[in-house]
């Protein structure tokens, strides 16, 4: 925005503002920026046009407000990028104190911004806004809202002018707003709202429990959904908060929990932040909104596994280094055929169900021109699709639950189960093993039920028996086997515990080697550190290897589906 020139220009701003504030409407202020007292968002496929929903208050949705019309929603565009909030609000708390009667300073209060670094209240700690969502809704705007007070609407022009300077001082170009386009409709998923539904400083918010249904809904969506993805997987989430409520954080209950889970101690951290949890002497319980947080998982546990899912499948993939070796000469029947449709030739006494245009086409052109005619169709030029349908796998995940696959790798490995069955057609098993052990802690199944319950029973402790892990994964695919089978090896370590011989390594390449014999197809996934033995491993069973820098949730499911579609 151009610099502010006199004070007739400020009065007929100001009047503008007024006179569309006061009829639902939002105006631009310059080229930059909306303000509006209701919801305005972007639609990325007209990122030039911000759209205001009329019937969306600003202060209702965000903060609850029990009237309407009490908060300015104000956007102020730039190019994409991370604009520094704690920056931004230094100068607004240096510049605008300079134009307010002292007597109302503390109106500061009631501002609140949002960039692509973070957020909170202007005079507050700006510590919020942190979640990766929240942050990349914002690259490309800071927003900010504040009480709305006629008296003070002559700060929104020095307000935005200095933030207007303190973008291109921190080298970002301010961007121009082509068009506002009022929208008669209330808020939507379009408009992320999810700063204001989670812990947040902002003293615009209504403290009356008098939330709509609705409202609360979201917001205990919104809780779950990043709850279960700072824990790991929904099911542990369950159960830390069932083991929290019934026996109320004793000394016997907390060594256990630290013993399944390495991480407990950030996990009650994160609990602790969020206001689930709370001290109580020497004790550690549920807070009312925990309790209302477990009693939402259980009855909508597949809604958020489904939101769980469609999060990671649209985290942008960026390996972490690794290698991925192929010794596998085995393929599935249906390999490159997926997404094949073939075609037949329609039969004259039969129905037509689906055309194969391209193909009908080019045989009545070939027919037309041998009978020298014009182009026409004859029942007989007809072709019809023949859809190929995949076929559903079997795939048996491995899993080593030994003492160091304790905390986000064990995690990560029961979060891939959990999206597999959520997210495909195919059965899938889970064995495990652990000391002188090997179980089968899911059979095959496609019930999303069961790999949760089951799921929660994993404990890592112990050493490594993989020799013994393959062979007893091969009896049981043997005997349960119904469909072409996939065996997908996840490990951080080496064998430790030998089966026929004094070397647990020999033993597990031995047992490897079997692999190809059973007319399975296989792939391991491993750490850097041991690359060699693991070579040995996959080239015996014949199958593709996958070194990793740390077994991660986002790389194990990008694993998974190309090993899928690679069959």
């Amino acid at each position: 925005m151009n610099q502010i020139a006199t004070l007739n220009q400020e009065e007929i701003i100001n009047n503008k503002i007024m006179d569309n504030l006061s009829r639902n409407r939002a105006v631009r202020i310059g080229e930059t920026t909306v303000v509006s007292r209701n919801v305005h968002y972007i639609d990325n496929r007209m990122p030039e046009e911000i759209k205001i929903l009329t019937k969306s208050d600003a202060g209702e949705t965000f903060y609850h407000r029990e009237h309407a019309g009490e908060v300015i929603h104000m956007d102020i565009f730039h190019e994409v990028g991370v604009l520094d909030h704690v920056a931004l609000a230094s100068i607004l708390q240096e510049v605008l104190p300079k134009y307010l009667d002292p007597a109302k300073c503390n109106y500061l209060d009631y501002i609140d911004i949002q960039t692509g670094s973070g957020g909170g209240r202007l005079t507050g700690s700006l510590k919020y806004g942190n979640k990766s969502s929240i942050k990349k809704a914002h690259l490309n705007h800071v927003h900010i809202t504040l009480k709305y007070e006629e008296d003070n609407l002559f700060l929104l022009l020095i307000l935005i002018e200095a933030v207007e300077n303190e973008i291109m001082r921190q080298g970002k170009e301010i961007r121009k707003i082509e068009r506002i386009k009022h929208i008669l409709g209330k808020s939507s998923n379009k408009a992320d709202l999810s700063p204001y539904t989670t812990d947040f400083d902002s003293m615009l918010k209504n403290e009356s429990p008098k939330y709509g249904s609705e409202t609360r809904e979201y917001e205990k969506k919104e809780l779950a959904l990043e709850i279960s993805k700072e824990i790991g997987t929904l099911q542990d989430t369950l159960d830390i908060l069932d083991k929290l409520y019934i026996s109320k954080g004793d000394l016997k209950s907390c060594s256990e929990m630290y013993r399944k889970y390495g991480n407990y101690k950030d996990i009650l951290d994160i609990l602790m932040q969020k206001k689930i949890i709370e001290k109580k002497l020497n004790k550690i319980e549920l807070t009312q909104e925990g309790k209302e947080l477990r009693d939402y998982l259980k009855w909508h546990a597949k809604e958020i596994q489904s939101n769980l899912n469609k999060i990671m499948k649209k985290l942008p993939f960026k390996p972490s280094i690794y290698i991925n070796t192929k010794y596998s000469k085995k393929t599935f029947s249906n390999q490159g055929k997926s997404r094949n449709t073939s075609v037949y030739m329609s039969q004259k006494n039969e129905w037509i169900k689906e055309i194969a245009i391209p193909e009908t086409i080019i045989t009545s052109i070939k027919r037309s021109r041998r009978e020298n005619a014009d182009f026409y169709l004859k029942r007989e030029d007809i072709y019809e699709k023949n859809p190929y349908l995949d076929k559903p796998l079997d795939i048996c995940l491995l899993i080593d639950t030994s003492a160091s696959m304790t905390g986000d790798r064990i995690k990560s490995a029961k979060f891939l189960a959990e999206y597999l069955v959520n997210s495909t057609r195919d059965r899938v098993s889970v064995i495990v093993f652990q000391e002188n052990d090997v179980e089968v802690i899911v059979p095959f199944t496609r019930n999303f039920n069961m790999i949760q319950k089951n799921l929660s029973k994993i404990d890592s402790k112990g050493l490594t028996p993989l020799a013994l892990a393959i062979e007893k994964s091969l009896e049981y695919i043997k005997k349960k086997k119904k469909k072409e089978t996939l065996m997908m090896l996840i490990t951080d370590g080496i064998p430790t515990v030998s089966v026929w011989s004094s070397d647990p390594v020999m033993d597990a390449i031995k047992a490897a080697s079997e692999i190809p014999k059973k007319d399975i197809c296989f792939s391991c996934i491993g750490l850097q550190p041991n690359k060699k033995y693991l070579e040995k491993i996959a080239k015996e069973g014949q199958g593709n290897l996958y070194i990793v820098d740390e077994l991660k949730t986002d790389l194990l499911i990008y694993i998974a589906n190309k090993e899928r579609k690679a069959r």
